[in-house]
């Protein structure tokens, strides 16, 4: 545990990753997206002429390309989303907690209600893992299934395209 502290490099590591003021799962996808990045970088070209092929080299070419993508962009999805979502979240818990958008009589009205767990959670569950298993099969088998065929058009920098006219 000494060396974590002690070694300028690891103590650097041990700064960002393990002793960071943040939740793990933002430091676990930090670590996802280096690694991605990485791996993506290796494949990809930045020059206007050879950006869109060297994606589509990286999707259809390079072992786990699609995964290794759709990985980067989901991990920065949720690097970057999370805090805001977080907030969110710590607002409707204060805003309830208070009573702030409770029932301004006072009554109570709990004679009519069902209990959410354990039928309702059981509902939503079956729901939401039809949903994973679906948008697995699109993500996994069919990534470029629900794409806009203008995307596969080779970009011409000098020529509008015909969809985007002036109003």
């Amino acid at each position: 545990m000494r060396i974590f502290k002690s070694h300028p490099l690891i103590s650097l590591l041990n700064g960002y990753l393990v002793d960071s003021p943040q939740p793990s799962n933002l430091s676990f996808c930090l670590i996802i997206q280096i690694v991605t990045g990485v791996t993506l970088a290796m494949h990809y070209n930045p020059s206007v002429l050879e950006a869109f092929n060297s994606v589509e080299h990286i999707m259809r070419d390079v072992n786990n390309g699609t995964v290794i993508f759709i990985l980067m962009m989901a991990t920065a999805f949720l690097g970057y989303v999370l805090p805001y979502a977080a907030l969110a979240l710590m607002h409707l818990i204060a805003l309830h907690d208070s009573a702030g958008s409770g029932n301004p009589l006072g009554l109570s009205g709990n004679y009519d209600r069902i209990p959410f767990a354990p039928y309702f959670i059981f509902k939503d569950l079956i729901t939401i893992f039809l949903f994973i298993v679906l948008l697995s099969v699109f993500v996994f088998f069919m990534p470029n299934v629900l794409g806009d065929s203008e995307n596969y058009v080779m970009a011409n920098p000098m020529q509008t395209p015909p969809a985007i006219v002036p109003e």
